[in-house]
């Protein structure tokens, strides 16, 4: 009988083979699945990360609009904002996880736009997202007269006429518009037996309109229906002083002056008790660190924006003299103004906002007039004769008050 004996080592590479056959299928397939379970992590990641770029981006936005809100439109660089080739623009970073770059346009309606940068995680880097934001807001003088206190008319009346349209007005001519509105926020109006509000009267819940004269259009005789609401609402932000002003060129305006080119100035601690001529075409800003009681003569084509530092402003005859748009004089009061008189048989044509001063009218005279716009603390018309002309162009040109979110979009 024969026996035949098989190698043990081909039975052995046999099943080596099918072992190795095995651990490859295996292992391809946990790579395989480990480089999904590994590329839908960087996914679930990236998602992450780029959903949380937006209330990063939102965050900038926050910020602009209360820097738009703070500077009363006045003054935009504060509180770290730079002024660049794209406008007014800041950083900020450690803002959930993330950082933001967001500026602010020089358009007169703001476009706000957001950067929020996230880090990118596995890969590394930086997750982007950028909002853009349109702002609308209100004109600050889109009424006649606004205070924070009381108003007290006396005999004295509030009425409106247009520099810009068709009903433009004249020294000695007829006021012809009906839109003289005004508003008492926080405290009431009162009016005398000839006093007039040739526009609406408004107070806030709480206040008081009484009235012995009229209320409403021209030609009314009482108050006529429709034009008095006790549901005013809003608020006056204090004047911020722009901060190049400090380091601007100093000059002495206790004695006449005039400016011949457009600019940035201040005055001394005498404040201005000259009379002060600008050039025809010049634009000048003025940071006034004492009393005013001179006066101020205005070509039609020029403009002077004053920032008050002073306690008073006593302004009598010719004060300001400005025969083109009342936005050509501008006065911001800082809170340390607390006083503005204006007197006699003059000229006074201009835009006023001081929200802690306390404004008295004491006549405009029979030659004279007092035109523009008052933002004011209160205010007090004495004298049969004394009259506010609202210019109601200031409602569609003038500077802008506190600003809103307009559209929202992601570029």
């Amino acid at each position: 009988m024969k026996i035949v004996i098989y190698p043990r080592h081909s039975r052995s590479g046999n099943v080596l083979l099918m072992a190795l056959i095995t651990g490859v299928v295996v292992g391809t397939m946990m790579a395989s699945y480990m480089s999904m379970v590994s590329g839908q992590n960087q996914a679930i990641a990236r998602s992450q990360a780029w959903n949380s770029a937006i209330p990063v981006a939102e965050a900038g936005i926050e910020e602009a609009l209360t820097q738009l809100y703070y500077s009363g439109g006045t003054n935009f660089t504060t509180n770290g904002w730079v002024l660049a080739t794209t406008g007014y623009t800041k950083s900020r970073s450690n803002i959930l996880g993330g950082r933001y770059v967001v500026t602010i346009s020089t358009n007169a309606q703001p476009i706000v736009t957001s950067t929020g940068y996230v880090p990118k995680p596995i890969l590394g880097g930086e997750v982007s997202r950028t909002v853009q934001v349109t702002t609308k807001g209100g004109f600050l003088f889109s009424k006649g007269l606004v205070a924070k206190g009381n108003i007290s008319l006396g005999q004295g009346n509030v009425d409106s006429f247009d520099s810009l349209g068709i009903f433009n007005f004249s020294r000695g001519g007829t006021v012809l518009l009906s839109n003289g509105d005004t508003t008492s926020l926080n405290g009431s109006i009162s009016l005398g037996n000839n006093g007039a509000i040739y526009g609406h009267a408004s107070v806030g819940s709480g206040g008081t309109i009484t009235s012995s004269g009229t209320i409403g259009p021209i030609g009314t005789s009482g108050t006529a229906a429709g034009y008095t609401s006790f549901a005013a609402t809003g608020s006056i932000p204090d004047v911020t002083l722009p901060a190049s002003l400090t380091s601007s060129a100093t000059v002495d305006m206790t004695v006449a002056y005039a400016f011949a080119f457009s600019g940035s100035y201040q005055s001394t601690s005498g404040g201005i008790a000259g009379a002060i001529t600008v050039a025809p075409g010049a634009n000048v800003t003025l940071y006034c660190n004492g009393p005013f009681t001179g006066t101020v003569n205005i070509p039609t084509n020029s403009s002077l924006t004053v920032y008050m530092a002073g306690s008073s402003i006593s302004l009598s005859g010719n004060a300001v003299l400005n025969p083109g748009a009342c936005q050509n004089f501008i006065l911001y009061g800082l809170p340390s103004l607390t006083s503005i008189t204006v007197s006699g048989n003059g000229d006074f044509s201009g835009c006023i906002y001081a929200p802690e001063a306390s404004m008295t009218l004491n006549g405009a005279g029979s030659r004279g007039f007092v035109a523009g716009a008052a933002v004011v603390n209160n205010a007090t018309f004495n004298g049969n004769n004394t009259s506010f002309n609202y210019d109601q162009s200031l409602g569609r040109i003038g500077p802008h008050s506190a600003y809103s979110v307009g559209t929202w979009s992601e570029l």
